[in-house]
């Protein structure tokens, strides 16, 4: 099986971290931490969504995803 080029691996690890962000804040540019961080200076249409446990669960494995590809 073909490797991926450090590009591609870049590609994947920024696609997978917006699809993290949505999940959790429903907006692919801020993380549940950014919000939580950013405090009353958060945009309106950033807000944290309550999760479900399979959603959870997805985040982290995408999250651990990414620490492996992005090495």
């Amino acid at each position: 099986m073909k490797e991926f080029t450090q590009e591609e691996r870049l590609d994947i690890t920024v696609a997978l971290n917006m699809r993290c962000n949505y999940i959790e804040t429903g907006t692919c540019h801020l993380s549940a931490t950014d919000v939580q961080n950013m405090g009353k200076y958060a945009p309106p249409e950033a807000k944290i969504n309550a999760l479900s446990e399979e959603q959870m669960e997805l985040v982290l494995r995408m999250k651990k995803l990414m620490k492996k590809l992005y090495v």
